[in-house]
């Protein structure tokens, strides 16, 4: 973890998501759809609370995240990948998700259901242990 990470981005703040998330009966929300219109997400509340915590832990950085999205599925379908993934990597990850949210609604929701959030989380308390 590099100096920048430990001191702008809140881990803690994010980890303590992982038991919710980890839990068999967690549900990220459900697909709204009122009779002649496209339909929207509503996010459970830890699902919004997680994504409100992502911003508010500093954890967002700016970058060219649609340039990134070959790396970040490649992160999402090889678990070998994301197993060497640095925190560095972790933290743009999460950004690349919270970001394709706003253009893509349901993608967080996804990447809940899947388990692929739940993976990305356990790499950053791996990276992040004995530094909070």
């Amino acid at each position: 973890m590099t100096a920048t990470e430990k001191s702008t981005v809140n881990w803690r703040m994010l980890l303590e998501f992982l038991p919710c998330f980890e839990a068999p009966d967690f549900r990220s929300g459900r697909w709204i759809t009122p009779p002649g219109t496209v339909g929207y997400y509503e996010y459970s509340r830890a699902a919004a609370s997680f994504i409100d915590a992502v911003y508010a832990s500093g954890l967002v950085e700016p970058f060219d995240w649609p340039a990134w999205t070959e790396r970040a599925h490649q992160l999402m379908s090889q678990p070998e990948a994301l197993a060497r993934a640095r925190l560095a990597t972790i933290r743009r990850l999460i950004t690349f998700h919270v970001r394709k949210e706003r253009f893509c609604e349901g993608h967080i929701a996804n990447v809940l259901e899947t388990g692929h959030m739940v993976a990305v989380l356990r790499r950053a308390r791996e990276l992040t242990a004995g530094h909070r």
